[in-house]
């Protein structure tokens, strides 16, 4: 399996990240479309040095693709979401 991640802005300036599992030709696309939650330490090779940020109710929007064929699109104003920025 070949995975291929990929992270940018969207037209109204959200983070959007695509996945990409190239073996089988299937995208699954998400984005935080208002940022909200809270900056939280977590773990990397047992010391809490990273910064995560964790929405656990938020707008954010979901697409699966497979073979250039949506499979589901939603937008929700629940969604769960945890993201962390490259330093």
């Amino acid at each position: 399996m070949i995975i291929q991640m990929i992270q940018k802005q969207g037209k109204k300036g959200e983070n959007v990240s695509s996945m990409y599992n190239l073996s089988c030709s299937m995208e699954l696309e998400t984005a935080l479309l208002e940022r909200s939650g809270h900056a939280l330490q977590a773990p990397m090779n047992g010391d809490m040095v990273r910064i995560i940020h964790e929405s656990t109710a938020c707008r954010a929007f979901y697409r699966s693709r497979k073979e250039g064929h949506t499979l589901f699109e939603i937008e929700t104003q629940m969604a769960s979401f945890e993201y962390e920025y490259p330093n």
